[in-house]
C-alpha cells in the first residue's frame, strides 16, 4: 500500500501516525510531545514526566532525526526495530513516560508533581528488533502518584487534592464543626481499655482499678510526677537523665528529703542538702548485716568520725580509719598491722624507725668491667624491701671469656650501696665449668661488686647478691 503524504494523523499498515517537525535531536522510540507549530506541521520535542509543560506525550518517534527534520510519530499501533532488551524490560511490561526527558520506564515512581502516562506495552524483547505496542497517547492519568503518608481528599471545588493524613485527621478532631466524643474504647481486647464510666484507663488489662492501671513494664522518656500537698505543686519523683536514674522531690529551695520507712517508722533519709542520715541510730551512719549462713557484720561511720568495718557484732576482726588518718587491721581484737605516714608497722608497733616504708620490684642492666672477652646481659631483676636490696643477674660470654679475681667487677646496680653498713655478699655459678665463687665489695669507697675467683668460660654466669642501699 503506497503512503499518501498528508498533514495530521493518518492510518497506514494498521498504525496511526502523524508527520511532525523535530524541535530538537530525537532518537527512534523516544516519547515526544507537541511543543509548537511550523506551518502546517506540529513541532515535537522530548516528553518529560516531571515537567508539566512537556506533557502529555503524543507518541513515539519512528526514526532518529536532527533538529528541524521531518519525522513520523506513532500514536497508536506497533513500533518495531527497537532495543527493548538493554533497558531490562520484560515481555508485557507497561511503559510510562520517564522523568528523564525522552526516556521510557517500566517503574512509574515519582513525586506528586510527576505526570503519570501509560504510553504502551512491551510486545517483543530484543536488542535490535524489539517492539512496543503504542497506546494512551495524548493524555495523562487524572490521579497522579501519591507521596508517602498522604491521601487524596475532596476540596471545596469537589476536586481530588493531596494532603497529609495526619494533617487531615488533626483538622477534623480539633477544628471540625463537632468534636467526636468516644464512649469506652477497646483496642485489641486489653492492649488499651478506656473505662468512661469510672474514668479509668487500663493498659494490658480490661478491668482497671485505678485512674491508670498498667499490667507490664513501663518505659518513659520523661519523669514520674507526684502531687505535693505542702507546696501544692507537682514534683518529679522518678526520672532518667544522661544515663542516671533520678529519685528526687524538688530542686533548689524546693528540695525536700527522700525517706525510707519500714514498719511505719523512718529508717533512712537523704535530706534536702544531700546528707545521708540513718534515722534513730546513735552510732551515726550504720549499715549492718543481720547475719545468716555467712554470719553478721557492719559498716559504720561513727560520731567520733571513724570508719569502722567489722565482720561481726563483737568487733573481733575489723578495719578502722581513725582521726589521724591511720588504717588499722585487727584480728581477735588485736592490732596486727597499721598503715600511717611512716609506712607499715606490725603487731602494735608504732615506732617510725621500725616502719616498712618501701617495697619495689624491677629489672636492671648489669655492666661488667675489666673482664677478658665480652659478656652481655641475659636478664637481671631486683627486689627492694625497705633498704635491703637483692639482685639477680645472668651474663652470657661471646666465645670464651673470663674474669680476674679482685679486678673484674659488676657496676650499674639499681640502688647505691651503703658502704658503711657492711660488705655486700653474693654468690655466682658458671654452669659451663661448674665454677662457683663469692662476690663482694672491694674497698670501702667503691660502689662495685668484684669477683673473687679467676676462670674462663663459654657458658653463662648466674649470680645473686644482697646489700643495704644508701
Amino acid at each position: 500500500m503506497a503512503k499518501t503524504k498528508v498533514h495530521g494523523e493518518y492510518l497506514q499498515d494498521s498504525v496511526v501516525r502523524f508527520t511532525a517537525k523535530a524541535g530538537e535531536n530525537i532518537t527512534k522510540g523516544q516519547p515526544v510531545y507537541i511543543s509548537g507549530i511550523s506551518g502546517e506541521l506540529p513541532v515535537v520535542s522530548l516528553a518529560d514526566a516531571d515537567d508539566t509543560a512537556k506533557m502529555p506525550a503524543f507518541g513515539l518517534a519512528e526514526a532518529t532525526v536532527s533538529t528541524n527534520d521531518e519525522l513520523e510519530v506513532t500514536s497508536f499501533g506497533t513500533l518495531a526495530g527497537l532495543d527493548t532488551s538493554t533497558p531490562g524490560y520484560s515481555l508485557g511490561d507497561i511503559l510510562y513516560v520517564d522523568t528523564t526527558a525522552g526516556a521510557l520506564t517500566n517503574d512509574p515512581a515519582g513525586l506528586e508533581a510527576t505526570k503519570l502516562q501509560n504510553i504502551g506495552i512491551v510486545q517483543r524483547v530484543h536488542a535490535s528488533n524489539g517492539s512496543i505496542k503504542v497506546g494512551g497517547a495524548g493524555r495523562t492519568n487524572a490521579v497522579p502518584n501519591l507521596n508517602d503518608g498522604d491521601i487524596f481528599i475532596g476540596d471545596a471545588n469537589n476536586k481530588a487534592v493531596s494532603s497529609s493524613l495526619t494533617t487531615e485527621i488533626e483538622s477534623y478532631l480539633d477544628g471540625g464543626a463537632s468534636s467526636p466524643v468516644l464512649a469506652s474504647l477497646i483496642v485489641d481486647t486489653d492492649t488499651l481499655y478506656v473505662d468512661s464510666t469510672n474514668n479509668r484507663v487500663g493498659i494490658g488489662t480490661a478491668s482497671p482499678v485505678q485512674a491508670l492501671d498498667v499490667i507490664g513494664n513501663i518505659q518513659t522518656d520523661g519523669n514520674f510526677r507526684a502531687y505535693d500537698s505542702v507546696s501544692t505543686n507537682y514534683r518529679n519523683v522518678l526520672g532518667y537523665d544522661s544515663g542516671n536514674v533520678k529519685l528526687q522531690t524538688g530542686t533548689g529551695s524546693s528540695a525536700y528529703g527522700v525517706s525510707i520507712f519500714t514498719a511505719g517508722t523512718e529508717r533512712f533519709r537523704i535530706n534536702g542538702s544531700g546528707s545521708i542520715e540513718a534515722v534513730g541510730n546513735g552510732n551515726g551512719f550504720y549499715v549492718e548485716s543481720a547475719g545468716g549462713s555467712n554470719g553478721s557484720g557492719y559498716f559504720r561511720y561513727e560520731n567520733d568520725y571513724k570508719l569502722n568495718i567489722a565482720n561481726d557484732r563483737g568487733t573481733a576482726q575489723r578495719i578502722i580509719l581513725d582521726n589521724d588518718g591511720h588504717i588499722n587491721f585487727k584480728i581477735n581484737n588485736t592490732e596486727v598491722a597499721r598503715f600511717n605516714t611512716d609506712g607499715l608497722t606490725f603487731n602494735g608497733d608504732t615506732a617510725a624507725a621500725n616502719a616498712l616504708d618501701d617495697y619495689e620490684e624491677g629489672t636492671w642492666i648489669p655492666s661488667l668491667a675489666s673482664a677478658s672477652g665480652t659478656f652481655s646481659n641475659a636478664g637481671a631483676t631486683y627486689t627492694k624491701v625497705g633498704r635491703i636490696v637483692t639482685v639477680n643477674f645472668r651474663l652470657n660470654p661471646s666465645g670464651t671469656a673470663g674474669v680476674v679475681a679482685n679486678s673484674t667487677y659488676i657496676n650499674n646496680l639499681p640502688f647505691t650501696i651503703n658502704s658503711t653498713s657492711g660488705t655486700p655478699v653474693g654468690a655466682f655459678t658458671d654452669v659451663s665449668s661448674s665454677t662457683a665463687g663469692i662476690m663482694g665489695m672491694h674497698g670501702v669507697s667503691s660502689n662495685r661488686i668484684y669477683f673473687t675467683t679467676n676462670y674462663s668460660t663459654t657458658g653463662f654466669i648466674a649470680g645473686t647478691l644482697t646489700y643495704e642501699s644508701a
